[in-house]
């Protein structure tokens, strides 16, 4: 992580410690589990139209995307991981400020770099 990286990702405290670059950081990790609840829950809904089935596939990976959310983003790529699957991509809304402090606190330590 270069130093003017790091400064800024400091600033935000415990929310985001710094820490050398793993080869996977435990929000990569978590991600790659949010990518296969995903492909599951899209399973469920493509073989049928039971709506319990359904809800406990979307509720499966609704809850990988809180621990997602948990996770403190070390890098500015486990942030965008975190809020592309927060928002799917684009076809969901993403969090407010009240919803996800956390988030936007690390949003505004990785952008303090460029102001």
């Amino acid at each position: 992580m270069s130093a003017a990286l790091a400064a800024p990702i400091a600033a935000v405290g415990a929310a985001a410690p710094v820490m050398a670059v793993e080869a996977e950081t435990p929000v990569m990790r978590t991600f790659r589990g949010w990518q296969a609840a995903k492909v599951s829950e899209g399973a469920v809904y493509a073989a049928t139209d039971d709506e319990t089935a359904q809800d406990k596939a979307w509720n499966a990976r609704y809850e990988v995307e809180l621990r997602l959310m948990k996770e403190p983003a070390l890098t500015p790529q486990d942030w965008a991981l975190k809020i592309c699957a927060w928002c799917n991509f684009g076809d969901g809304t993403g969090p407010d400020q009240r919803e996800a402090p956390q988030l936007w606190a690390e949003a505004r330590a990785l952008v303090a770099e460029v102001a």
